[in-house]
């Protein structure tokens, strides 16, 4: 991060789906967000807004992609969708159970569950690759946004990533980060410093509960 780097990101996780998805590899799978969420949607885009973004970015998966509109509407804030803002992908294992994964193709299942930094799924990217190119993305329009405040509204892997390296932590240790549903987290880039202000608040009313990634 260059030294004169000055700006806040703010890192909403996106909002709860239908149960189903809870113990499936959801990777770039497309669900919408689940019925009756609205409210929670409108209390996460009230905090938020306290906020006063300047700039609201967001993957173009739909369940990132419709609130952060909302909120950039909400707000007047520029508004930008990327592609390169998705979820880890996972190859042939997306949206399949886990439970199915490991029983079917157990061999590659626990070389990834056990390496899930460095290994790929079939035709899917590591994680070390989402963190490369999330945080390019990210950082560089951090620097373009200077003393501004920018939202990401994205996935539990991109935000995970996001603050590992904000905070020079291994990719190893991202797993031990609670990202509950509409849980917002802050990073605040100070020069050459990063500090996390905020990690996983509950902004939909909802206390932190143990849904997966």
């Amino acid at each position: 991060m260059s030294k004169e780097v000055h700006a806040t990101l703010l890192l909403l996780r996106r909002g709860p789906l239908a149960v189903k998805w809870d113990s499936a590899a959801l990777g770039q799978t497309d669900p919408p967000l689940n019925r009756g969420v609205a409210p929670q949607e409108r209390a996460a885009l009230d905090a938020l807004a306290e906020y006063r973004p300047h700039r609201v970015l967001a993957s173009d998966l739909k369940r990132a992609r419709t609130t952060a509109e909302r909120l950039a509407v909400k707000v007047g804030a520029s508004f930008a969708v990327r592609r390169d803002l998705r979820e880890q992908r996972f190859g042939s294992w997306q949206g399949r159970p886990w439970s199915e994964i490991v029983a079917s193709e157990q061999k590659a299942a626990i070389t990834f569950l056990n390496d899930f930094c460095r290994s790929t799924p079939p035709r899917g990217e590591s994680l070390t690759a989402v963190a490369r190119r999330v945080n390019k993305a990210i950082l560089a329009e951090v620097r373009r946004h200077q003393r501004k405040v920018v939202c990401y509204v994205g996935h539990a892997g991109p935000i995970r990533c996001l603050i590992a390296h904000a905070l020079g932590l291994p990719l190893e240790q991202v797993q031990r980060m609670q990202l509950d549903p509409f849980g917002l987290s802050v990073i605040r880039y100070q020069g050459d410093a990063s500090v996390l202000a905020l990690l996983n608040h509950p902004t939909g009313g909802d206390r932190p509960g143990g849904l997966p990634g």
